[in-house]
């Protein structure tokens, strides 16, 4: 894994050499990071330099409170969480308690974004913290 210094966006990475089942993902071809809301112009060209595909994962409340400022690069809105992002705060729900919901209650839009990644194009996910 690699961290990326990417103008305006937080948290960025290359998640390239991670292990999976059967070797390594691939270099360049799945990033990670936070909110493009705040994306500088040089952020936004090297987002459309390196990437084919963003997936965002954000729901529709945090989209329109905080658009992202890449719009030239093919993007699929899959939100993961049902309801208010917030509660999971105001839960005081930990990480991995987190998780667990997410592959209990989103489990078939976590596969969709499976599925967008294994086309083989350069993909990068974010969500609103890059988490």
């Amino acid at each position: 894994m690699t961290v990326l210094e990417i103008g305006g966006v937080f948290n960025a990475r290359d998640v390239g050499g991670m292990p999976v089942a059967g070797g390594r993902i691939r270099d360049g071809v799945l990033l990670r990071s936070g909110s493009l809301v705040a994306a500088t112009a040089a952020g936004v060209a090297e987002i459309e330099h390196r990437v084919g595909h963003i997936i965002d994962l954000r729901d529709g409340q945090e989209v329109a409170e905080a658009p992202s400022a890449v719009r030239s690069v093919t993007t699929t809105s899959l939100p993961l969480f049902l309801g208010s992002v917030a509660s999971f705060f105001d839960d005081d729900m930990g990480l991995e308690e987190m998780y667990r919901h997410l592959l209990e209650e989103s489990g078939e839009r976590l596969a969709d974004a499976v599925r967008v990644i294994a086309r083989e194009e350069r993909t990068l996910v974010h969500c609103t913290v890059g988490k």
